[in-house]
């Protein structure tokens, strides 16, 4: 993980997170069940995204594709891990109650 003082400069994810006020959490060093989780969410990834994208893309095409991903696995997609919800669905029952 990219922190900062190991590094002389502060990481672009972490200087955007401080003007958004979004407190940034690392996962433990040496957790496998926090290794298990990253991994399986580029494993899902990888099937649903990127072995759709091909050598011809351009960043622009990239781009469209990610937001088209993006909306797709939060407003559409279920999830188990999330009582067979959509994320947004999900976000919205929690934050109600």
């Amino acid at each position: 993980t990219y922190r900062k003082h190991f590094f002389e400069t502060e990481h672009p994810l972490d200087i955007f997170c401080t003007k958004q006020h979004i407190k940034r959490v690392y996962s433990p060093v040496a957790s496998p069940w926090y290794n298990g989780v990253v991994e399986s969410t580029h494993n899902r990834d990888q099937k649903e995204f990127y072995d759709f994208c091909s050598r011809e893309l351009t960043l622009e095409k990239a781009n469209q594709k990610l937001i088209k991903y993006n909306n797709f696995w939060n407003h559409k997609r279920i999830h188990s891990a999330l009582n067979y919800d959509t994320p947004m669905l999900y976000f919205k029952k929690i934050r109600n109650t």
